[in-house]
């Protein structure tokens, strides 16, 4: 039944369709509808021999389905005669009426295959003209996106293949893409498997002509230089609150000229690849000043996937055959650049209780005087925590704990955007 509408009040139990904005003898009146659930229309899903058929209610799917509503036309439809999808699957036509009816698809996000089993269906309500459906598993997507979960190439290829080249699904794929791909996991995968028209997409998305500059160091080492905001915002929090409004003009340098160049060249370079660009050498532990330079500076940054590569690489350093423990220049500098409970201060004070002899290589003086008061204080509470809970233990079970012996993921920093390592328990972290 179809109801035009004066200046009077909506009818019990009608739903408001649309308003008419035209010339005709309706204009800017409203149309009601009001649903008796008795006309149903049959749908064949899938080929022989698993195909389905569905029974569908006029007053629930015509009203979300533009595909729905034109097969059901006197133009199209011929009575008694089902409407066949018979290139779609029942299970992904299955998915698509609960997500109608009971306002979900009920997909686990935690899958393996969800974004897989996203895309078929928004395929399926894109298809049949089901907006209100499509924007729900768009949202779903994005969801998930949220938990560094980034598409495959076979994933990203079945998105391209059956999308238009302005579709929604495939902007949301180019964003994650374009946003969280991490190229050292990926780099094999994305050379051989991720079609060029992909490749470009994610590259136009990143905004080259949005950058601001940046100086760096003091004195004939200082230079100024030029970030792309595509690079860092989203993964530094320090530039991202130096690039709003409420800091900056948007022509005045950021200023790091306290940081050494070197340094920071090192983080973009971290930055662009996710990969530390150092080597240790054969004297040892030579390396992690450096290093030490650039966990600090990273974590001034807010930059916690940087904070974490560095911690790995500085552990890596540490092995049985070159480790030497840093000097007392460099201890200093790492208290006086970091927090109460930084993962540095703790792998710090971790080597010195566990694998000090109390001598350092190169230092002729009694390193006790120079230790800083906080490192103390962190080796004690270190002991403390190790005897209050190895009561039963021999020494050598409590007190040869190794950096290096912990599991990865023991010294790294996390939040909401940099979960724990897959595979890691909260007790390991």
């Amino acid at each position: 039944m179809v109801f035009i509408g004066g200046t009077g009040g909506k009818k019990g139990g009608w739903r408001n369709i649309r308003t008419a904005r035209g010339r005709g003898k309706h204009s800017g009146r409203v149309v009601y509808y009001r649903p008796t659930f008795q006309a149903t229309f049959q749908v064949l899903v899938g080929s022989a021999p698993s195909q389905q058929a569905y029974t569908l209610h006029d007053d629930i799917f015509l009203l979300r389905s533009v595909y729905f509503a034109s097969a059901r036309s006197k133009a199209w439809h011929k009575d008694g005669k089902a409407i066949t999808l018979t290139e779609e699957k029942p299970e992904v036509f299955e998915a698509y009426l609960r997500c109608v009816h009971l306002g979900s698809p009920g997909f686990d996000l935690e899958e393996h295959d969800w974004f897989t089993k996203h895309t078929t269906l928004y395929v399926l309500a894109d298809k049949l003209g089901d907006l209100q459906a499509a924007n729900f598993i768009i949202d779903q997507i994005a969801q998930a996106s949220g938990y560094d979960a980034i598409p495959t190439a076979s994933e990203a290829n079945l998105v391209y293949e059956h999308s238009a080249e302005f579709s929604p699904l495939r902007r949301l794929l180019v964003d994650i893409l374009a946003h969280g791909w991490v190229i050292q996991e990926c780099g094999r995968e994305l050379l051989n498997n991720f079609p060029k028209d992909i490749l470009r997409d994610v590259l136009l998305e990143i905004d080259y002509e949005k950058a601001f500059k940046v100086t760096v160091g003091s004195g004939s080492d200082q230079k100024t230089l030029t970030i792309h905001d595509d690079l860092v915002i989203h993964r530094s929090t320090f530039f991202k609150s130096a690039r709003s409004s409420a800091w900056t003009d948007g022509a005045t340098p950021v200023d790091l000229t306290d940081e050494k160049r070197s340094v920071f060249e090192t983080y973009m370079h971290c930055v662009q690849y996710d990969e530390i660009d150092a080597q240790f050498r054969q004297d040892g532990f030579s390396h992690f000043t450096e290093l030490c330079d650039l966990y600090a500076l990273a974590d001034k940054l807010g930059d916690l996937l940087a904070c974490n590569l560095t911690m790995d690489k500085i552990i890596d350093g540490s092995k049985p055959e070159a480790f030497k423990l840093p000097n007392q220049n460099t201890i200093a500098f790492a208290y006086d650049h970091t927090v109460h409970g930084s993962p540095l201060r703790r792998v710090i004070a971790v080597w010195h209780l566990h694998e000090w002899s109390g001598k350092i290589d190169g230092e002729t003086e009694n390193p006790f005087d120079k230790f800083p008061a906080a490192l103390w204080q962190d080796m004690v509470r270190e002991y403390w925590t190790l005897k209050q809970s190895g009561k039963t233990k021999k020494v050598i079970e409590v007190f040869c704990q190794k950096p290096r012996d912990r599991p990865k993921c023991h010294y790294h920093q996390h939040n909401d955007s940099h979960p724990p390592c897959t595979g890691v328990t909260v007790i390991d972290t």
